[in-house]
């Protein structure tokens, strides 16, 4: 028999879509003098399965502040734009959330992602999450617990959802240098 005719193995290792709302898990762990530890978190996230598509949702202003290496450990940047709030003109919020949601749901048909990995602490992902579990993928989240909007946390019982820790490693301070 060629090398054509034998049956293709099938990869039985889970494919994760991540999102990760980098600002609002960012100054959760600044609260604790901590920030992710990027190359930590894809070890972990490789634990779980094949990393298909892993996608940092940033508002402009924290470009900067990402580790100069986050490219080359394969996470894609997505920039996100601030809006004026209709309600309160002084203030002004980022699109983090509805980015997130739009790219995921863009993702829910694929069948080679089995799990969908949210890293927040925000309640907005609560929807999100619903569609991912309604779609027939399991869903982990990755946050401080105890931190998570109440909402969030009733509903990651409520659906038995996993939530694992954040990598971290020490943030530096001025004090630092």
């Amino acid at each position: 028999m060629g090398i054509f005719s034998r049956k293709k193995k099938e990869n039985k290792r889970n494919g994760l879509l991540v999102l990760i709302d980098y600002d609002n898990i960012d100054s959760h762990l600044m609260n604790h003098g901590k920030k992710i530890d990027f190359s930590e978190l894809m070890m972990d996230l490789l634990k779980i399965g094949k990393v298909r598509h892993i996608f940092l949702f940033i508002p402009f202003g924290s470009y900067h502040g990402l580790p100069p290496n986050i490219n080359n450990l394969g996470y894609e940047i997505i920039v996100c734009q601030k809006m004026d709030r209709i309600d309160d003109p002084e203030k002004r919020e980022d699109k983090v959330d509805s980015r997130m949601a739009l790219m995921s749901k863009n993702f829910l048909s694929y069948e080679d992602i089995t799990d969908v990995v949210i890293i927040t602490h925000d309640k907005h992902s609560i929807e999100m999450a619903s569609e991912a579990v309604k779609g027939g993928k399991n869903v982990i989240y990755f946050a401080i617990k105890d931190e998570m909007a109440r909402e969030l946390q009733e509903f990651t019982e409520d659906y038995d959802i996993n939530v694992l820790p954040v990598p971290t490693k020490g943030r530096k301070t001025i004090f630092d240098i």
